[in-house]
């Protein structure tokens, strides 16, 4: 978690790669190799910039979109390769 005011400019808050960068660099991983989930635009930005895959999870904050619906299906679409969206009834 970037602790830092949007006004400060740090490298670390979302939209900015920095954080997933770090994370990445601790963990001796690409960042190809690290998973976001988030629930704003700017958090799968801040995993595109980084070459991170990131899946958005629906929150009073996230914008109508593609999304999982809850943190459990986002992690299972990571480990699974899925697409998270909800799908309607055939």
């Amino acid at each position: 978690m970037c602790p830092h005011a949007p006004a400060d400019g740090c490298r670390c808050r979302p939209p900015e790669p920095g954080l997933i960068l770090w994370a990445a660099g601790r963990l001796c991983t690409p960042p190809a190799g690290c998973a976001v989930i988030g629930d704003t635009d700017a958090h799968l930005e801040a995993a595109r910039r980084a070459g991170a895959r990131g899946v958005l999870v629906a929150s009073g904050r996230t914008r109508p979109g593609t999304t999982a619906p809850d943190l459990g299906t986002a992690v299972r679409s990571l480990l699974l390769g899925d697409d998270p969206a909800p799908r309607a009834p055939r």
